[in-house]
């Protein structure tokens, strides 16, 4: 058994067995445990770098067409969006800090183009070179390639950094977290969205409940 990440300890529980259901790229099944100690759940064993990029088709991302079904899709996403962005600024504009929002992971940037016609400056981050640059094409939202550890940017730059449904695809997720203190300004706000599998869905739905598709992909 793999140690958690948050606590350390070894000693977790079963919960489920699946496979990928969202993207279907591989058959094998995944153990979904939760730690004794914290309650955290997690994949163990953890999928290798390797096996992951396996795992992801090339445009793992909404892409936007002019296909009927891509506006659709579009239209979809901002109406679920609403709610993030709604949050966000709310965060935002509770906190004296001042500098841009940073979306980690920001995908091809709809979420970036939304928080900016509420009035902030935004930047997007996306390991996929792709992602980023359909960001800048299609919402011509500035975006950088880059893990966030690794990223281009001084310490204190950003009144806020959003990661939506990116630490449970982290293997250590604490460095991001570390990454995102040092580059966050003094009193700048962090805003996660994770899945929460404390909630009702999850009891009534189990190994059905979507939320697992953050983990088993």
């Amino acid at each position: 058994m793999s140690q958690c990440s948050m606590c350390g300890s070894d000693r977790a529980t079963l919960l489920l067995r699946q496979t990928d259901r969202l993207y279907r790229t591989t058959t094998k099944e995944f153990g979904v445990v939760r730690c004794q100690q914290c309650g955290l759940i997690r994949l163990n064993p953890q999928p290798t770098p390797d096996e992951l990029r396996q795992y992801y088709p090339e445009n793992y991302w909404f892409a936007p067409d002019r296909s009927v079904v891509a506006r659709l899709e579009e239209m979809y996403r901002r109406t679920v969006l609403q709610g993030h962005v709604r949050f966000v600024a709310r965060a935002l504009r509770g906190s004296p800090a001042r500098g841009p929002l940073l979306d980690v992971g920001c995908g091809g940037g709809l979420f970036l183009a939304m928080m900016r016609r509420a009035g902030f400056n935004v930047v997007g981050l996306d390991n996929s070179r792709e992602a980023a640059a359909v960001a800048w094409r299609h919402h011509q939202v500035p975006a950088v390639v880059a893990d966030l550890d690794r990223a281009p940017f001084r310490p204190g730059s950003f009144a806020g950094i959003a990661m939506s449904h990116v630490l449970e695809h982290l293997p250590d997720p604490a460095v991001y977290l570390s990454a995102a203190h040092r580059l966050l300004a003094p009193e700048g706000r962090l805003v996660i969205f994770v899945p929460n599998a404390a909630s009702l869905q999850f009891a009534l739905l189990g190994k059905r409940w979507n939320g697992l598709d953050g983990w088993v992909e």
